[in-house]
This record gives C-alpha cells, sequence and structure tokens, in this order.
C-alpha cells in the first residue's frame, strides 16, 4: 500500500478478511479554521490484503485502548 496524504480516519476489513476499506480525509483534528473543502477531497479505497500483508503480524488494538 501507499502512503497517504492525508489522514486514515476510518477502515475495516469485511467478514471473511478479503477486503480492507479505508477512507482517506480531512478529519477534523486541527479544526474548522484548517478545513478547506476546495481541495479537501474524501476519497474511500479498497485494497485486497495479501497473505504476506497480514499474517503473523500481532492485532492492533488487542490489548484495549491505553
Amino acid at each position: 500500500m501507499s502512503r497517504c496524504s492525508q489522514p486514515i480516519p476510518c477502515s475495516a476489513f469485511n467478514n471473511d478478511g478479503s477486503i480492507f476499506a479505508y477512507s482517506v480525509c480531512y478529519d477534523w483534528s486541527k479544526g474548522a479554521e484548517n478545513h478547506n473543502p476546495g481541495t479537501a477531497k474524501t476519497y474511500i479505497f479498497l485494497h485486497l490484503p495479501q497473505e504476506n500483508e497480514v499474517k503473523g503480524k500481532p492485532r492492533v488494538g488487542a490489548g484495549g485502548r491505553k
């Protein structure tokens, strides 16, 4: 996967883990004064994960939030 030019505020796998969906957009962390609707586009991407991208890596958030 390539690096995104904006934050990824939301992502999820489908039920069997064969598709990873994620959105790339302004996430409002810098407030309304930094939002530029003319240049800040929202994108939704679908990625078909390869086994070497996910196998054997620890789950993110497996221990709960800290």
